[in-house]
C-alpha cells in the first residue's frame, strides 16, 4: 500500500462499490425490455374477467328475451285455435324456440272464464313437472279485465338458465312469464284431452 493508509484504501474501495451499485441501479432503471410483458401480466386477468362476465350476462339476457318471446308466440298460436289445443305441440314449439332442455322448462296453459264478476278456472293443463292451476289467487293481480261471460287463455312458462361461467358468482337464473290472450275465433277453447 504505497503511500496510502489502510483507512484511505478502505474509503476508496467503498466509493468504488457505491459507484458500481449506482451505475447498475441507473442501468436497471433505464432498461425498458420486458415492460410490456409485466403490464400484460397485470392487465390480462382483468380483461379475461370482463370478457367472461360480459359473455355470461349476454347469455342470461338472451335467454330471458327468448323465453319471453316464446311465451307470447305460443299464447298467440293457441288463441287463434278453434279446436281443442294441442298442448304437446305447444310445449314442443316453446322448447324449439328457446332451445332448452325439457328439464329446464315449466309450461302450463289455463282457460279462465268470468262468471258473475268472479274469475273461474275452466280447465288447466301442464307439462310435467308443472302441475295444473287450481287457485287463481296468486295470479289475480296479473289478470286482465274481461267482461262477464268472456274467457281468456293463460300461458305460463318458466325457464331456468344456467350461466356459462358460474364460477364468476352468478347462479342459475329462472325467468317466469305469463301471457293472457282472449280466444280470437271462439268464445272459449274446449279442454284438451
Amino acid at each position: 500500500m504505497r503511500g496510502r493508509t489502510w483507512r484511505t484504501w478502505r474509503i476508496g474501495r467503498a466509493r468504488a462499490r457505491e459507484n458500481a451499485l449506482g451505475r447498475a441501479t441507473r442501468r436497471f432503471a433505464a432498461e425498458h425490455r420486458g415492460t410490456s410483458g409485466i403490464e400484460f401480466a397485470l392487465i390480462a386477468p382483468i380483461l379475461l374477467l370482463l370478457l367472461l362476465g360480459g359473455t355470461t350476462v349476454f347469455t342470461l339476457v338472451r335467454d330471458s328475451r327468448t323465453a319471453e318471446r316464446a311465451t307470447y308466440t305460443v299464447s298467440d298460436v293457441l288463441s287463434r285455435s278453434t279446436t281443442k289445443p294441442d298442448l304437446k305441440a305447444s310445449h314442443a314449439l316453446f322448447l324449439a324456440i328457446t332451445r332448452h332442455a325439457p328439464a329446464d322448462v315449466l309450461f302450463r296453459v289455463t282457460s279462465v272464464k268470468k262468471v258473475k264478476d268472479k274469475m273461474v278456472i275452466d280447465w288447466s293443463r301442464a307439462q310435467a313437472p308443472q302441475i295444473p292451476l287450481t287457485d287463481l289467487a296468486p295470479l289475480a293481480a296479473k289478470l286482465p279485465v274481461v267482461g262477464d261471460g268472456d274467457s281468456i287463455l293463460l300461458v305460463e312458462t318458466s325457464l331456468t338458465s344456467r350461466p356459462l361461467f358460474s364460477y364468476l358468482g352468478v347462479t342459475d337464473q329462472t325467468f317466469a312469464y305469463l301471457s293472457a290472450n282472449r280466444p280470437r275465433f271462439v268464445p272459449a277453447l274446449p279442454a284438451p284431452d
